[in-house]
């Protein structure tokens, strides 16, 4: 407000001198117009912006309003970012006990309870099939509103079938955490059910610093089988059927999604994590590649490799599997590893291609 009978022009800028900490680029604060005249008797309104790049920060900054021969004026801006308020309506998506061979769907809900859309994406999942698949793997969630996300489960193998996924949620403070679960059966082979409950057990277990559960004690068989209705009977009973769960801090949830395959903090280890078959003819078969598979368990581990049309659902219309790997299944003893031997074949000259089994 310029009460002065002449005009007067003005300077806007940040304080940078002796006790200010200047923000790190680019600066949550701007102002505007950062300079101008004022005329007598009138006033100049000026606008402030606050745009942050980083979730629950909070700012300050001092602007001074300089003018020639007057006292300056000094505003302080105060701002806090606040996060997304993203949430799904459940955590875990059990298909439970279902057969081989045949597509099953769940549907889950991702609630957005802020002002503003919100940009959602399921990272490790896409449109294309495999075991576990989402309709909706990316998009926009209107609003103090909600989306529906078909989940799809299509098992061809008869094993227990877990997998967690991370969503991403642009401005939100943490990734939001699905764990999708199936145990699939044949004529021939049925599984145990997998519950989340058995999920939360060992992960409390890796939380408190137990990697697994200890090997059963070696005794007489004798032994064994008189307890061993008893075991059964209080195995049920003996597990919880809630499980309380911890927060996993920031520095466990990098390790799980970045930790390398050839870790040796991991229980089951791939080496080499990664494979370079080089050039290869269209429709030839290149060398055979060693990959060797650890398990740093105490208990036996049954490895099934996931191959397209025969141990899980075709990507894409006709696909055929880029590698072959010999053997496709095994069992690894306890401190053991398997050699597998892997055959690159090329289905198209002139491309790269690549591909990830689990």
């Amino acid at each position: 407000m310029n009460t002065t009978p002449v005009r007067a022009s003005f300077h806007v800028h940040p304080l940078r001198g002796n006790g200010e900490v200047a923000p790190l680029p680019p600066a949550p604060f701007a102002v505007s117009p950062d300079s101008g005249v004022v005329e007598p008797s009138r006033t100049q309104a000026l606008t402030f912006y606050f745009q942050s790049h980083a979730v629950k920060e909070v700012a300050c900054q001092r602007f001074q309003i300089s003018t020639p021969g007057g006292i300056p004026l000094v505003v302080t801006c105060k701002a806090f970012c606040q996060p997304m308020r993203v949430r799904l309506s459940t955590r875990s998506i059990n298909f439970g006990e279902v057969a081989c061979g045949k597509i099953y769907s769940r549907t889950l809900q991702l609630h957005n309870d802020t002002e503003r859309p919100a940009k959602y994406h399921f990272i490790d999942a896409d449109h294309m099939r495999g075991v576990f698949w989402f309709d909706r793997h990316i998009g926009v969630i209107p609003c103090n509103s909600f989306m529906v996300v078909t989940v799809f489960f299509g098992p061809l193998a008869p094993v227990n079938y877990y997998k967690q996924l991370s969503c991403v949620v642009k401005g939100a403070a943490s990734p939001l955490i699905v764990h999708l679960i199936g145990s699939a059966h044949d004529d021939k082979t049925r599984p145990e059910r997998l519950d989340q409950k058995h999920i939360d057990i060992f992960k409390n277990m890796q939380l408190h610093g137990i990697r697994e559960h200890p090997r059963p004690p070696e005794n007489s068989t004798v032994q064994d089988n008189a307890h061993e209705e008893d075991d059964e009977s209080s195995q049920d009973e003996e597990l919880p059927t809630e499980v309380s769960t911890f927060t996993t801090s920031a520095t466990a949830m990098f390790l799980e999604t970045m930790l390398p395959m050839d870790s040796k903090l991991r229980d089951i280890t791939v080496n080499p994590a990664n494979m370079d078959f080089g050039e290869c003819m269209a429709q030839n078969s290149s060398d055979k590649h060693l990959l060797t598979v650890s398990n740093r368990t105490s208990q036996k581990v049954t490895l099934q490799w996931m191959i397209p049309g025969e141990t899980r659902m075709p990507c894409v219309q006709d696909e055929r599997s880029l590698f072959t790997v010999y053997p496709p299944a095994w069992n690894i003893p306890p401190k053991g590893n398997k050699e597998f031997e892997v055959t690159f074949r090329a289905q198209n000259s002139s491309n790269y291609q690549a591909v990830t089994h689990f």
